[in-house]
C-alpha cells in the first residue's frame, strides 16, 4: 500500500477508522439528535445512522412524460434538525413501464445544480436517475415558483455562515453546537466557502433510500456518481454505505496534498483520505491531467489505498476540469458493465520502462488489454512537477507485437520524469449521454488510462540517462497531428497549450513571441498568458493572468505580429512581467473575458469569417541576446 500522507499518519486512521465499517454504521438512530460525543473517526461520524429510518415524505411538485420517459420534480426529507425538516429538491426520470432497472443517484458540483439532461441521459439509457439539488441552486427547465432545497434550521450550501476555511466551529446553522466534524466546511482548493459535507453525503444516502423504494428500481443495482464537488460527495458515499454497488467520482474526491495542514480531527472524519481505504465498490475514477480541484497524482495515489477490486481511469490528456467524447463515455459504460453486466471494460493497460538504453534515452513501452478493438494508443511523458501546471508531451510510438513504446528524451536530470497511456477502443454501437456538464454528446469511442509512471533524477541518473534533449525557439510549426499539442475550447477558433511551461519552449528572456497565421477577414487576435496557481498544500492563489490585442488584416497571404513582454497587458492592472519563465499557459484566442474591480471586461470581438490557419507560433530573439 503506498502512502498518501506520511506513514504515522496512515497508522492513525488505520486505527480509527478501520479497512472496512463496522456494521453498526447501519443502526437506526434520529439523524437530527445534536453530538454529545464528539465523532473521531468516520465509522464514529456514521455510526449509528439510518438512511432507512425517517420517512422520506416525498412531495412531488411537477410530474410528466416526454418520448417514453416518465419525469418528476420533487422534494424528500434529509432530516431534521434543530427540530427543523431539511428537504432538497431533486429531479427524476425513468423509462415508462421499467420494471427493476438499475437506479443512479448523480451528484452535481459547485455553482452547479441538478439537471434535467442527466437523468434523461440515463433514462434513455435503460436506467432510473434521481439527480440531487443539493446546493439549492435554480434548476433549468424548471419553473422558478416551485419550491427549491430548504435546509430548514441548518444549512449545506455554507452561504453567509461557518466560511471559515475548513472550519468545523459551530454557529447558528450548524447541526452541532460545539466543534464537530457533523459542521465541517470542506478543504477547498479555490474556496473556503462551500457545502456542509455531512449534509451533503446525508442527502445522497437518502437519495439512495429513494431509489430503493421506487417499484420499477432494482435496489440491489445502485450506482452514484458526480463531479467536482459531487465527485467529493460521490466518493464518500461509496466509503460509507454499502448499497452503492458502483460509483464513478470525477475531478474530486481522490484525495488532496492540502489534507496534511487540516487538524487532526478533519484528517480523520471529513477528508477524502479518511474514507478512500473504506471504498471497496468497482470505482472509475475520471481525472483530467491539469485539473485543479482533482489531480491525477492523487487520482493514483487513491488507486493504492482503496479496496475496490475493479478499478479503471480516465484521463483527458492537457484539460483542466473539463473532459472529451472518449473519456465522458466511460462513466454510462462503467455502469453498464457493473449494473447491467452489457458491457465489459479492458484491463488497465501496462505501462514500464525500459532502462537503461544505449542511447541514454529512456523508453517507454505500453502494452495494453487487446480484448476489444483497439483504435489508438497514446503515449504521454512530462517533465514538470507540479500536476496544474505540467505540458504533456504526445510521444512518438511503434508499435511491434501488441506492444507500444517511444522514446522520452530529457533536457537535464533534475526533474522527475511521469509518463501515462492513453488506450481509445472502439464501441460496438454509438453511446449517446450527458457530460460533465450535462451537454449531450455521441461517441462511438472510450478511452481508458495506464498508471502513471514516474523515474526519479536518482533513478534516471543510476540509469545512465542523458540529456539529449535541446530548448527550441519554436513553439508550433502546425504540422502534421499539431492538435495533440493543443485544446480546442469553444468551437474551432479558440486554442490554448501548456507546451510554454515545459523548459524546452520556455520564452528566454528578452525575446519576443512571434505568431505568423492567415486570418481571411479583418479579425482581432487577443494573446493570452497565464501563470497558474501551483498545487501548493499550505496556500491558494489566483492565476496571474495578461493578454495582448492584436489587429489582424484580412488577407489570402500571411501575416506575422509580435508580442514583446512591454504589449502584455494584467487583468488587474499590475505592470508587465520582466520575463516570460512564470507563464506555463498560452491562449490564442478571438475574445477574452475577465474581470476587473468586479466588473466584467472583454479583449477582442467574435470571429469573422473562416477559422485562422496558423502557420507558426515562436519565440524572436532580439539583436545582440545569445540563443536558449
Amino acid at each position: 500500500m503506498r502512502q498518501l500522507l506520511s506513514g504515522h499518519y496512515w497508522g492513525i486512521l488505520a486505527i480509527a477508522v478501520g479497512l472496512f465499517l463496522p456494521a453498526s454504521i447501519c443502526a437506526a438512530a434520529e439523524p437530527a439528535a445534536p453530538t454529545t460525543k464528539i465523532p473521531q473517526s468516520v465509522a464514529e461520524l456514521w455510526a449509528g445512522y439510518d438512511p432507512r429510518a425517517e420517512p422520506l415524505n416525498v412531495e412531488v411538485l411537477r410530474e410528466w412524460v416526454n418520448k417514453g420517459i416518465g419525469y418528476r420534480y420533487l422534494r424528500y426529507t434529509v432530516g431534521t434538525f434543530r427540530g427543523q425538516p431539511a428537504r432538497v429538491a431533486a429531479v427524476y426520470a425513468v423509462p415508462q413501464g421499467a420494471r427493476k432497472v438499475p437506479g443512479l443517484v448523480q451528484i452535481h458540483g459547485g455553482g452547479q445544480s441538478a439537471n434535467l439532461n442527466a437523468v434523461r441521459a440515463n433514462a434513455e439509457r435503460g436506467y432510473a436517475c434521481i439527480s440531487i439539488n443539493w446546493l439549492g441552486n435554480r434548476i433549468d427547465g424548471i419553473r422558478p415558483g416551485l419550491p427549491n432545497t430548504d435546509w430548514g434550521a441548518v444549512d449545506a450550501t455554507q452561504r453567509g455562515h461557518n466560511s471559515g476555511f475548513t472550519s468545523l466551529e459551530p454557529d447558528a446553522k450548524t447541526i452541532d453546537s460545539v466543534t464537530s466534524p457533523k459542521n465541517s466546511n470542506w478543504y477547498s482548493v479555490t474556496s473556503p466557502k462551500n457545502s456542509n459535507w455531512y449534509l451533503g453525503i446525508m442527502a445522497a444516502r437518502r437519495a439512495l433510500t429513494f431509489l430503493e423504494q421506487q417499484p420499477e428500481v432494482d435496489g440491489q443495482k445502485l450506482g452514484v456518481y458526480g463531479h467536482s464537488m459531487g465527485g467529493t460527495v460521490t466518493a464518500h458515499v461509496a466509503a460509507v454505505d454499502p448499497r452503492v454497488r458502483a460509483a464513478a467520482p470525477t475531478c474530486g474526491g481522490f484525495g488532496s496534498p492540502r489534507a496534511i495542514h487540516l487538524d487532526p480531527l478533519s484528517q480523520r472524519t471529513i477528508a477524502d483520505e479518511a474514507h478512500l481505504p473504506l471504498i471497496t465498490c468497482p470505482l472509475l475514477l475520471g481525472s483530467p491531467t491539469n485539473d485543479f480541484n482533482g489531480a491525477m497524482d492523487e487520482a493514483d495515489r487513491a488507486i493504492d489505498v482503496v479496496h475496490s477490486k475493479s478499478i479503471r481511469t480516465t484521463r483527458p490528456v492537457h484539460h483542466d476540469h473539463r473532459t472529451t467524447p472518449a473519456e465522458a463515455v466511460c462513466i454510462p459504460l462503467w455502469f453498464d458493465e457493473q449494473l447491467k453486466g452489457t458491457f465489459h471494460f479492458p484491463q488497465t493497460p501496462r505501462i514500464a520502462w525500459k532502462l537503461p538504453q544505449p542511447d541514454g534515452v529512456p523508453l517507454l513501452e505500453v502494452t495494453p488489454d487487446k480484448s476489444r478493438k483497439i483504435v489508438a494508443v497514446e503515449l504521454f511523458y512530462s517533465r514538470g512537477d507540479d500536476p496544474r501546471r505540467r505540458f504533456w508531451i504526445a510521444a512518438a510510438a511503434h508499435e511491434s507485437n501488441g506492444t507500444w513504446t517511444a522514446q522520452c528524451p530529457v533536457l537535464d536530470m533534475d526533474s522527475t520524469l511521469r509518463a501515462f497511456a492513453n488506450v481509445t477502443y472502439a464501441i460496438d454501437a454509438p453511446v449517446t449521454t450527458a457530460e460533465y456538464y450535462y451537454e449531450f454528446f455521441t461517441s462511438d469511442t472510450f478511452s481508458i488510462s495506464s498508471r502513471m509512471l514516474t523515474a526519479t533524477p536518482a533513478e534516471l541518473r543510476a540509469a545512465g540517462v542523458k540529456g539529449t534533449d535541446a530548448k527550441s525557439l519554436l513553439i508550433d510549426d502546425f504540422a502534421r497531428d499539431w492538435q495533440d499539442w493543443w485544446i480546442p475550447w469553444r468551437g474551432s477558433v479558440e486554442r490554448w497549450t501548456r507546451k510554454i511551461g515545459d523548459p524546452k519552449w520556455r520564452g528566454p528572456d528578452q525575446a519576443v513571441l512571434e505568431v505568423t497565421l492567415k486570418s481571411a477577414q479583418d479579425n482581432t487576435l487577443v494573446v493570452v498568458l497565464k501563470s497558474n496557481p501551483w498545487w501548493n498544500p499550505t496556500h491558494v492563489r489566483q492565476p496571474q493572468e495578461y493578454f495582448a490585442t492584436i489587429k489582424l488584416k484580412g488577407s489570402p497571404d500571411g501575416q506575422t505580429v509580435r508580442i514583446p513582454l512591454s504589449d502584455l497587458h494584467s487583468i488587474n492592472d499590475s505592470r508587465p512581467p520582466n520575463n516570460w519563465t512564470a507563464f506555463d499557459e498560452l491562449g490564442l484566442v478571438p475574445s477574452f473575458h475577465y474581470e476587473r474591480g468586479g466588473k466584467a471586461q472583454i479583449a477582442g470581438q467574435t470571429w469573422r469569417g473562416p477559422p485562422p490557419v496558423y502557420k507558426s507560433i515562436g519565440w524572436s530573439l532580439l539583436a545582440g541576446n545569445k540563443t536558449p
